[in-house]
């Protein structure tokens, strides 16, 4: 595969892993939004010591930290109209873009002369091109183009026609030939759909215009070892330069496209290694490419890390410099972040609940559900607690944090008690996912009705 073809490809796979990257990051964001609208408590956290001490979680941060948070939910609506507005303009971009194509093509007048023909059968031939592919002559267009992928259609201006010799004029039909081989009509258009999705990153229009200009050295490449006469095709694109003023290179493709200047440069005095101004190129494709990958793989990794994850889970909330990992939050209310990074070691799991029970508040006969640790998982958590005074406990309920309570105390003992705005079959129901496998819950017990404030 020679040098531009390389280019090309690269320059493809590039674009292609940042739509890649879009899908993706649109897919989780959905997924996770879709878990915090459903339906959870907000919970608080009854410890018991010498004497049961609430810890305030209605709110899952101090005052002051509610002060100085950005309401991110806002930005993220004004992003999303600000990328739907240009969504919107570049679909109008592309759709004014066909409808020209569309004229173009209605327009053209077929060419029927019989020694055209039958070198358009031999260079089908030669090509391997399967299609049929016929010749026009247009008014209006000022370059060659190809316009069409299942029953492509040349179109040549008249200028073209009349003022070049019959040699130029074959090298032109022959690049547009080498766009028809390529399925660069295809291509061109799917890069389109991508301009117009990816309209606010810079990258995908640096790509977009390497693409557009290798995929004119690659045909011109090709047009030079089949006649054998680069320096007669590059008379053809001097000439056509003189000719063109304007062209659709937007959805159509054609010998028109890119820099005359540069490419008859090239067909003259063609490099030997891709190096040089090439190179910086390459290398940056690369990045893309790895940096795609990347964005592909990860999302599958969180979702095998969270699959593992224990259905129950204690852990400390990460402070400034330290390392932790992201994971969603419950409370979606203005002012919060949606996400909340935590330290990746677990104080409590499911493993260490001993028993759960259902109970209902003293006071405000709410249910609860009472959760009481095995002693390993007592004093893990007692000596966690106690390290963390004045920081945060994150409760994370099937990888969804739904309370972040702030440590008070030492939390010694070896109970909790989680109290919510739950009718009593959802405690139920979740008192049944937090006890152990081998023991049931209890019924409800109204009898042992427990003070969550002394």
């Amino acid at each position: 595969m020679r040098s531009s073809e390389r280019r090309y490809w690269s320059y493809c796979a590039g674009m292609a892993f940042l739509l890649a990257s879009l899908v993706v990051t649109f897919a989780i964001q959905m997924q996770e939004r879709a878990a915090l609208r459903r339906p959870h408590a907000g919970l608080s956290m009854i410890v018991s010591v010498e004497r049961q001490v609430r810890i305030d979680a209605s709110l899952g941060d101090d005052a002051a930290a509610l002060q100085n948070r950005v309401n991110w939910n806002r930005v993220a609506e004004v992003v999303a109209w600000v990328w739907l507005t240009g969504g919107v303009a570049m679909c109008l971009r592309a759709g004014a873009a066909a409808w020209n194509v569309r004229s173009l093509r209605k327009s053209a007048t077929p060419w029927h002369g019989k020694e055209w023909q039958e070198k358009l059968a031999a260079w089908l031939d030669d090509l391997g091109i399967k299609k049929i592919v016929r010749l026009g002559i247009t008014k209006i267009n000022d370059a060659p183009a190809v316009i069409g992928h299942f029953k492509p259609i040349i179109l040549l201006p008249a200028a073209i026609v009349t003022r070049l010799s019959p040699e130029q004029v074959e090298t032109l039909i022959l690049h547009e030939l080498w766009h028809i081989q390529r399925n660069d009509f295809l291509v061109n258009a799917l890069q389109v759909a991508c301009e117009t999705l990816l309209f606010f990153h810079p990258a995908a229009w640096w790509l977009s215009c390497a693409i557009r200009l290798e995929r004119e050295y690659c045909c011109d490449e090709g047009v030079a070892r089949q006649v054998g006469k680069p320096v007669e095709y590059a008379r053809a694109l001097f000439s056509l330069e003189d000719l063109r003023v304007h062209s659709p290179e937007l959805l159509a493709v054609g010998a028109g496209g890119g820099s005359l200047k540069k490419r008859i440069s090239r067909l003259l005095s063609p490099p030997t290694a891709p190096v040089g101004s090439s190179g910086w190129a390459l290398s940056l494709c690369s990045i893309v490419l790895l940096m795609g990958f990347v964005f592909w793989c990860w999302p599958k990794a969180e979702a095998q890390t969270s699959a593992e994850q224990p259905f129950f889970q204690v852990r400390i909330v990460a402070r400034d410099g330290e390392a932790g990992e992201e994971l969603p939050r419950a409370n979606a209310q203005p002012g919060f972040t949606q996400r909340l990074r935590v330290t990746k070691s677990i104080v409590l799991e499911s493993g260490d609940v001993k028993s759960t029970d259902v109970m209902k508040d003293a006071v405000t006969g709410s249910p609860q559900i009472s959760i009481t640790l095995k002693e390993e998982g007592a004093a893990r958590f007692g000596k966690a607690t106690e390290e963390n005074v004045g920081g945060q406990a994150a409760i994370i309920v099937n990888g969804i944090i739904i309370s972040a309570p702030v440590i008070r105390d030492p939390i010694l003992g070896g109970k909790l008690i989680i109290s919510g705005a739950f009718d009593p079959q959802e405690a139920a129901d979740l008192a049944r996912k937090l006890a152990p496998k081998d023991k049931g819950v209890p019924e409800s017990n109204e009898d042992n009705q427990k003070s969550t404030i002394e």
